[in-house]
């Protein structure tokens, strides 16, 4: 039983770490303009889940620290993600700057495995990034399409690399999926009200 309760713990606390990332990226796409409005509503879920967690209680103190760390890790993002969001509602945020480093606050820890450094790291990202993961569908061709677009509708196009794009995409994909309820979904770049959206359909 004892074994069975610290499994459920560790899934419990896996759980969480993975849904900060995912509130992480919805951010970023709002950042980067992919997205209308910002994640409020899943950011609200993921604190009322918070309050409920079973780690709320817990008493072993590697995973309380563990626990801590993590919600820690959330209210540093949640200062930034709230500053850039009143930027942006005052008309001075530059769009981008979020994605290419040079505005990312220094005490806030990666929610996922590190990114490759900037410089070489995204010379290597734009040459291997996009094509990573296709899923048959040709994301050079995509992201393309999506960045001449954005600047057909003199949206701004500044810090939306193929490796930002890429990672942006790839999150979006799973998303889409888990809403459209089937196993994978393929994009296509669409213009809607001056808005450049990437829409998701079933993957044939």
């Amino acid at each position: 039983m004892a074994d069975e309760t610290e499994k459920e713990l560790e899934e419990e606390l896996s759980e969480l770490a993975s849904r900060i990332e995912r509130l992480r990226v919805l951010y970023q796409q709002y950042f980067m303009g992919m997205e209308k409005f910002p994640p409020s509503i899943q950011r609200d879920q993921l604190e009322k889940r918070i309050r409920q967690s079973v780690l709320m209680d817990v008493r072993r103190s590697s995973l309380k620290f563990r626990f801590m760390s993590t919600i820690q890790r959330l209210r540093t993002y949640e200062i930034y993600w709230d500053r850039i969001v009143r930027q942006i509602e005052e008309g001075t945020f530059r769009r981008g700057i979020f994605h290419d480093g040079r505005d990312v606050p220094r005490d806030v820890p990666p929610a996922a495995p590190e990114k490759p450094a900037k410089g070489k790291g995204q010379k290597k990202g734009r040459a291997a990034g996009p094509k990573a993961r296709g899923k048959g569908e040709d994301l050079d061709e995509l992201y393309k399409t999506y960045v001449e677009a954005r600047e057909s509708q003199d949206l701004s196009v500044e810090g939306i690399t193929p490796e930002t794009f890429r990672e942006s995409l790839e999150s979006q994909r799973r998303l889409k999926a888990e809403v459209l309820g089937v196993k994978d979904v393929q994009f296509s770049v669409k213009v809607k009200k001056g808005k450049v959206i990437l829409e998701a359909r079933r993957k044939n």
